[in-house]
């Protein structure tokens, strides 16, 4: 079995996520949302993570306000 794919928190998701920061600069894989106020691990799918951070805090949002 192969050994499974860690992604990491690099300069090309930095630049498109601009709200989206390391925790700590030693650490690829912690990554702190300054819109949401959150921290989340992008480890298991690096961009997938992020936009999955924000469809459910987003969803969550709607269904408190309706």
């Amino acid at each position: 079995m192969a050994p499974k794919r860690v992604c990491k928190f690099n300069e090309t998701l930095q630049s498109e996520f601009k709200f989206i920061k390391k925790v700590k600069a030693d650490n690829d894989y912690d990554v702190y949302c300054t819109i949401f106020s959150s921290s989340f691990s992008v480890s298991h799918g690096g961009r997938s993570d992020i936009n999955d951070h924000l469809k459910t805090k987003k969803q969550n949002m709607q269904t408190c306000y309706q």
